[in-house]
C-alpha cells in the first residue's frame, strides 16, 4: 500500500475514533444560542427595543456537540420567546427559563439575559410635512422666484405609534443650490426623523422655480411725499433719484420707472429743512443695488431760501 494513502487512512481512522469517543463523553458547559421571537401579530411590532442577539446558558451535552458549537457554529439549539398573547402598549416583562429553550442539551440553566423587558407597540401611520433640505450656494447670477417645495407635500410616516407625532418633519435629501441653473424638477429621497419610522414613499419631486438675475438702471424717479392730515406744504429736493435694481431678466426687460415707488414721510416733523432717507417699494423678485442719491432734503413749510434771496 502506498505510503501516503496508509497515512491518510490512519488520520480518518483516529479522526473517526475521537469523534466516537466524544460523542460518548458528557461535559456541562457555557454555550450561546440565538434568541428568537415568535408569535407576534402582524400589526404589532417589537421596533424600538433593544435585545442581545443570543443567550448565554449552562447545559449538559457531549463534548462533540460543544465542539461542533464552538469552532463551527453549529447552534446546538435557540431561545424562543412566545409573544401570541401580548397586548399592545405594555412593557413585556419575560424572565427566561429552560422551558423557553429549544435543544437536544439537557440540564439548562439560563446564564445572562435571565430576564428580557420589552415595549410592544401597535404599528400605525401619519403623515408628517415634508421639508426641502439644501446645502450650497445658489450661483450670483440666479435667483429663486419662490421657495423649494416638495410634492407632495406630506408624506405617512409608519412605525410604532409611541414615536409618531404631528411634530414630526420628514426632509429631502438636500438640494444643492450651486447647480441649479433654472427651473425645474429634481427627485429627492427621503430622510426620517426616527430610527424606527420609514417613509411610506422613498421620494417626492422638488419644484424649482429660478430665473436669470440681471440689472436695470432707473433714471429720474421721481420722490413723493408723503403728508399727515392738515400739514403745511412740502417739498423734496432734489425731486427724482436714480434707481440700479436687479432681478429677474425677463421682469427687468418690462419694467418702467412707474413700477418704483419712493416715497419720503413728514410725519412728526417740524417745519424747516429734514435730510431724510426714502422708504423705496420695488416689483416682486427685485432688489435694490444703488439710489442715487441715498438721502435727500424734505422741506416742511415751503422751498428753503436759496443764496441771495430776500
Amino acid at each position: 500500500m502506498n505510503k501516503h494513502v496508509l497515512k491518510l487512512f490512519c488520520l480518518f481512522a483516529s479522526v473517526l475514533i475521537w469523534i466516537q469517543v466524544a460523542s460518548g463523553v458528557m461535559r456541562v458547559r457555557e454555550v450561546d444560542l440565538p434568541l428568537r421571537f415568535d408569535g407576534l401579530p402582524g400589526n404589532l411590532t417589537l421596533a424600538g427595543n433593544e435585545w442581545p442577539e443570543t443567550v448565554r446558558l449552562r447545559a449538559r451535552g457531549s463534548k462533540w456537540r460543544f465542539f461542533l458549537s464552538r469552532y463551527f457554529g453549529n447552534r446546538p439549539g435557540e431561545v424562543v420567546v412566545d409573544l401570541s398573547g401580548v397586548d399592545p402598549g405594555i412593557r413585556y416583562v419575560k424572565d427566561l427559563t429552560a422551558g423557553d429553550v429549544r435543544t437536544s442539551l439537557t440540564e439548562v440553566v439560563v446564564l445572562d439575559p435571565d430576564r428580557l423587558e420589552l415595549d410592544v407597540d401597535r404599528l400605525d401611520s401619519l403623515p408628517v410635512a415634508v421639508a426641502v433640505a439644501t446645502k450650497g450656494e445658489l450661483s450670483a447670477e440666479w435667483m429663486l422666484l419662490s421657495p423649494l417645495r416638495a410634492v407632495p407635500d406630506s408624506v405617512p410616516l409608519a412605525g410604532p405609534s409611541r414615536f409618531l407625532s404631528r411634530d414630526l418633519l420628514l426632509r429631502t435629501v438636500a438640494v444643492d443650490l450651486s447647480r441649479i441653473h433654472g427651473s425645474g424638477t429634481i427627485k429627492r429621497g427621503l430622510v426620517s426623523p426616527h430610527p424606527h419610522l420609514d417613509p411610506l414613499q422613498e421620494s417626492v419631486q422638488v419644484f424649482v422655480e429660478a430665473a436669470a438675475v440681471g440689472r436695470r438702471v432707473f433714471e429720474h424717479v421721481p420722490l413723493v411725499p408723503l403728508l399727515d392730515t392738515g400739514q403745511p406744504h412740502v417739498e423734496v429736493f432734489p425731486p427724482v433719484a436714480s434707481v440700479e435694481i436687479s432681478g429677474p431678466v425677463e421682469s427687468l426687460a418690462v419694467l418702467t420707472a412707474s413700477s418704483i415707488s419712493l416715497t419720503v414721510s413728514s410725519s412728526g416733523l417740524d417745519s424747516g429743512a429734514h435730510t431724510v432717507r426714502p422708504e423705496v417699494m420695488l416689483p416682486e423678485h427685485c432688489r435694490l443695488i444703488t439710489l442715487d442719491p441715498e438721502e435727500f432734503m424734505l422741506v416742511v413749510g415751503g422751498a428753503p431760501h436759496r443764496d441771495g434771496a430776500p
